[in-house]
């Protein structure tokens, strides 16, 4: 029944793109893109209209650490490649030192997100590593393994 359910939010056309760019809150975007990435179930028009939705949100600000690193982990795990979200969130991330934020989850999430879809993004990867190392002994063995291999 559930995935007649996200079948149906999924493919509700031109009205879910308008609510979601009007009501959603960026926890809801993140929460979104996390449960159908859950549930391995891919859905590239909901995550299209998703991804230019947070676009136009993330430059004003108005996501936190945890809520990138979600979006940044659905993305991924669906297998969805969106190069000007993930190319919005590295510019994001660096330039609002929201990566100060990151807590060993969200880091290892958002590493290894960009490396599985294989999305380059150097400056980012510098920046993690700084924020990171000092803070490894505060990460779990499957966090580190993740971040090593990304």
């Amino acid at each position: 029944a559930s995935r007649k359910l996200f079948d149906y939010i999924a493919n509700a056309g031109t009205p879910l793109s308008t609510i979601i760019e009007n009501e959603f809150s960026s926890q809801e975007i993140a929460n979104t893109v996390w449960a159908y990435a859950t549930i391995n179930h891919r859905s590239p028009k909901l995550f299209e209209e998703i991804a230019k939705v947070t676009v136009e949100q993330l430059n004003d600000g108005e996501f936190y650490a945890r809520e990138l690193a979600n979006i940044a982990w659905a993305y991924a795990k669906t297998g969805t490649r969106s190069p000007k979200l993930f190319d919005t969130i590295a510019e994001v991330a660096m330039s609002q030192d929201l990566l100060d934020n990151f807590n060993p989850q969200n880091i290892a999430n958002t590493v290894w997100a960009y490396a599985k879809l294989g999305h380059a993004s150097p400056e980012l990867f510098d920046e993690i590593a700084e924020v990171a190392i000092p803070r490894i002994n505060e990460f779990w063995s499957q966090g580190i393994a993740n971040t090593v291999w990304a």
